[in-house]
């Protein structure tokens, strides 16, 4: 899935329950993830591992407390190949989304599952999302990206 993808899903709002961002990019994935925040209006949680959500879904309540977790790095998840079915229907009325800096393309994990990448972004681009934080002109804003080497992190 490509950022296109995940935006026009944003719009609409018919958000899946379960994503895997991966890139350096970070600054653009957090602009993505508190839209997704926005829409799905869950309280953000954040756990170190698939399993640490898989027990707090399981965990009895009284009251429905569907969260939207977030898992960086969860290298365990990534070698057991039976999770990669399971977890989207075990997040049910919650949301996961699992964030990874670099994954093996060479590995089964990336030829197997589906992935938004968060790459650097070219300086058109990105000058966009800066005018949005900043009161540049697009032109300056693309020169800032530039100098920034296109990381919008900078």
């Amino acid at each position: 899935m490509d950022l296109f993808e995940l935006k026009k899903q944003i719009q609409t709002g018919a958000l899946y329950n379960y994503y895997i961002f991966a890139g350096e990019e970070t600054g653009i994935m957090n602009i993505y993830i508190n839209q997704i925040d926005r829409i799905c209006k869950l309280p953000i949680e954040k756990c170190d591992t698939v399993q640490a959500v898989y027990e707090r879904i399981k965990k009895p309540g009284l009251v429905s407390n569907n969260k939207l977790f977030i898992v960086m790095h969860d290298k365990s998840f990534m070698k057991n190949e039976k999770l990669w079915s399971i977890v989207p229907k075990m997040v049910r009325g919650n949301r996961l989304i699992l964030i990874y800096t670099k994954i093996d393309k060479r590995g089964k994990f990336f030829k197997q599952n589906d992935y938004v990448a968060f790459n650097p972004l070219p300086s058109e681009i990105l000058g966009k999302y800066i005018c949005k934080d900043i009161k540049l002109s697009e032109s300056n804003a693309r020169i800032l990206a530039d100098i920034c080497e296109c990381s919008y992190n900078r």
